[in-house]
């Protein structure tokens, strides 16, 4: 959660041949066509920040706040995940279609056959029984209302995996059923997955050649088990949906041309659209209006699979998100309620939770209602569980919210960003020696980051009063951070409350420095009248 990382709360307050394209032709073009997207993709967000909708935010009423967070904690304390979901309170004041939530509930709750289960099978050459559970997953996908799109979703969370562990357990799949449709649609799954691992997250100018060759190889890979799973099965939508994702890292042209061959199966099917439209973001060489464009498109197969009208909100959500954004870039609080009345999925719901939770100054609780929300749909989402925990600490939740940051401990405790999240619950239950271990294991972690630091040194400042355990903590930020104004700032603090030599000085050095930074002008006003006085001088 770079984006947020918990430094912007203190700054402010201081306070192949692939469907007719040849695969060949395309990987010459590769680094070529990368780097022009990335041009037109720069090009389209400079665009873009000029005419971002600023609608004000209509913030929660106390009571919407407070009835909700009773309905989420009673429901978050059921241990069945599909139950848990149906009982969750939907936004306060939204319309959010019953029919399009339980379905979502089902959705994201369902799952044909687990990795430990599919593993045992196939590691006592037992594929057969692997094939005919996918079988019938697909077959009640086609014709029971309550699995709709059980084996694409079984495929979305068992399959998106580079590991060399899953690797080899597909290549046994695809050994013991050498005519298995889904071992290969699996197999070309896990590849695309490794493509994208091996060309990394850097922008397109940030990529080597060598990285850009690596994915081009595995997606030729993928592309060859993906004709060979449709060669066996024409109707396999999770082969489609895996070639769609394909097209976001490779050849736009070739993930449209599988969508259409796809939705040509299926004209209804949740997960293709899905696939299409992170295809058609500009980020990927779309645009809004594609995007609008197929929100419209299955817009008409509502009646057949009421999941389509998430995707509704999906292009309104993207611009006012600022497109595939560093949540640190958007300054603005954007109209969420208006924007998610109908309904969202769980990815725009978690966006949305994260810039509000770093624009809402004014107790509103949009950034708790919307990660609440995305993790009623993927209580995997570490992102909006860090968020969650923030803003449960902050509206009075002290103690669910250190459960929260159990858990993310638990889930990953090498994981800097989990033990910040519990230190803040911590403080506000308060067990300040407990919030301080937490701090302190954070840094230890990621000694790039200089939030635990200064949390540390505020709870020395403002809680405990340990005035020289703040003054070596000030040490510390100003000569790891010299460029950063906290560890100025807490210095201040301890020269305010216990004059020491040097606060004058120190205070003409914070102004000369940090005057123009307009996340500390409150701290600017102030220390420039305590030197136009000559306090501590």
């Amino acid at each position: 959660m770079e984006s947020r990382r918990r430094v912007g709360l203190i700054i402010g307050t201081a306070v192949v041949a692939v469907l007719g394209l040849s695969w060949g032709v395309w990987q010459l073009g590769t680094r070529f066509a990368q780097l022009m997207l990335q041009q037109v993709t720069l090009d389209a967000a400079a665009t873009k920040a000029a005419s971002l909708p600023h609608t004000k935010a209509r913030p929660f009423t106390s009571d919407e706040i407070a009835a909700f967070l009773a309905a989420a904690k009673k429901a978050d304390s059921i241990d069945d995940p599909l139950q848990r979901c149906l009982a969750f309170p939907d936004p306060p004041g939204s319309h959010w279609s019953h029919d399009t939530i339980v379905a979502y509930c089902h959705y994201t709750t369902q799952s044909a056959i687990s990795v430990a289960e599919l593993t045992t099978l196939i590691q006592n050459d037992h594929a057969d029984q692997v094939d005919q559970r996918m079988a019938d997953a697909l077959r009640m996908q086609r014709t029971q209302p309550d699995a709709r799109g059980l084996l694409d979703r079984t495929f979305i969370m068992d399959f998106r995996d580079s590991s060399e562990q899953l690797r080899g357990l597909l290549d046994a799949w695809k050994r013991q059923s050498p005519n298995s449709a889904f071992a290969y649609a699996a197999s070309g799954d896990a590849y695309v997955i490794a493509a994208h691992a091996a060309r990394g997250s850097a922008t397109g100018w940030a990529t080597s050649d060598d990285q850009f060759g690596s994915m081009g190889r595995l997606l030729q890979l993928a592309d060859d088990d993906f004709s060979k799973a449709l060669a066996l099965d024409p109707t396999l939508t999770p082969a489609y949906a895996g070639m769609i994702e394909a097209g976001t890292y490779g050849s736009h042209r070739y993930g449209i041309r599988a969508a259409d061959r796809g939705l040509a199966v299926d004209p209804s099917n949740f997960s293709l659209y899905v696939r299409l439209m992170q295809l058609s973001e500009p980020k990927w060489g779309g645009s809004i209006r594609q995007m609008q464009q197929v929100a419209t498109r299955a817009q008409a197969h509502v009646s057949q699979d009421p999941l389509l009208l998430l995707l509704a909100a999906d292009a309104p959500a993207y611009l006012a998100n600022g497109g595939d954004c560093d949540c640190g870039d958007i300054d603005y609080l954007p109209d969420y309620r208006r924007l998610f009345d109908q309904a969202a999925g769980f990815r725009p719901l978690a966006t949305a939770g994260e810039i509000a939770f770093r624009n809402d100054h004014s107790g509103s609780a949009l950034g708790l209602v919307y990660a609440a929300e995305a993790l009623r749909f993927a209580p995997n989402e570490t992102d909006s569980r860090v968020t969650l925990t923030y803003e449960l600490a902050k509206h009075g939740e002290a103690t669910w919210a250190k459960a929260q940051g159990d858990r993310l401990v638990a889930a990953d405790p090498s994981s800097a960003d989990a033990y910040d999240a519990r230190g803040k619950a911590l403080e506000a239950v308060p067990e300040y020696p407990q919030a301080l271990d937490d701090y302190n294991k954070a840094f230890a972690l990621d000694s790039t980051n200089p939030w635990p630091l200064i949390q540390i040194g505020m709870i020395d400042v403002h809680k405990t009063h340990d005035w020289d355990k703040a003054w070596a903590n000030a040490d510390q930020l100003i000569q790891l951070f010299p460029t950063r104004p906290e560890g100025w700032i807490l210095r201040l603090s301890v020269e305010k409350d216990q004059p020491r030599a040097g606060f004058h000085d120190d205070g003409v050095y914070f102004l000369a420095h940090f005057s123009d930074d307009p996340n500390q002008q409150a701290a600017v006003r102030e220390v420039r009248q305590w030197v136009a006085e000559g306090k501590y001088r």
